[in-house]
C-alpha cells in the first residue's frame, strides 16, 4: 500500500496486487526447475520481459525495485536480465523505468493533478530541480523521436508514391546487385 497525498492529507491508497500463482503449476517446484524453465530464449524473449515490465509499471509510485530484486522475482540472472532487456528495449532497465515515470508525470501535469514539486516527491527525486531536468530530457527525447518518426513516414510515403506512379517497370536491387 502506498498513500496518495494531496495538500498533506491522505486521499486514498494505491495498492499493488499481483497473481504469483501464474509462475507455478500445481506440482511443487524447486528454484532450479524454475530457473531451467525460464532459460530458453523463446520463453524469456516474451513472457519474462513482459513480467519484468509489468513489475516496473506496478512499482512506479513505490520506487525502483532494483536489478537484484527483479532477477530474483523473475528467476533469471542479473547479467542475463540486463543484457536481454537492453537488446529488446535498447535501454537500461532503470532508464526504461524513469521513462515510465516521466510518461506518468506528463499525464499528471497535463491533467493538473500534481505539481512538479509533488511529482518529485512521489517519484523519490532528491529535489524538484532534478525532477525538472529529467522531465525536460524526457520531453526533448520524445519530441526528437516524434520528429524522426514523422520524417520516416514521409519518406515511406514518397517511396510508395514513386513506385506506384512510375510509368515503367522497376527492378529493385540490393547492394550486391541481387534482385529483390
Amino acid at each position: 500500500y502506498s498513500p496518495d497525498y494531496e495538500n498533506g492529507e491522505v486521499r486514498g491508497f494505491f495498492v499493488h496486487i499481483e497473481d504469483v500463482t501464474k509462475h507455478f503449476d500445481r506440482k511443487p517446484y524447486n528454484q532450479l526447475n524454475i530457473q531451467h524453465d525460464y532459460d530458453s530464449e523463446t520463453d524469456f524473449g516474451g513472457k519474462i520481459l513482459e513480467e519484468v515490465t509489468g513489475t516496473l509499471k506496478a512499482s512506479l509510485l513505490t520506487g525502483f525495485p532494483g536489478i537484484t530484486k527483479l532477477s530474483k522475482q523473475h528467476y533469471i540472472s542479473e547479467s542475463k536480465l540486463k543484457r536481454d532487456f537492453k537488446a529488446k528495449f535498447n535501454s537500461s532497465i532503470f532508464s526504461y523505468y524513469r521513462n515510465l515515470q516521466m510518461a506518468l508525470a506528463e499525464k499528471y501535469l497535463e491533467e493538473k493533478k500534481c505539481s512538479k514539486k509533488q511529482l518529485a516527491i512521489i517519484f523519490n527525486f532528491s529535489n524538484p530541480s532534478n525532477f525538472s531536468a529529467c522531465y525536460k530530457r524526457y520531453l526533448s527525447t520524445k519530441s526528437a523521436n516524434n520528429l524522426i518518426e514523422n520524417i520516416q513516414k514521409a519518406t515511406d510515403e514518397q517511396y510508395k508514391t514513386f513506385v506506384s506512379q512510375a510509368p515503367f517497370a522497376i527492378a529493385m536491387l540490393d547492394t550486391e546487385m541481387k534482385y529483390l
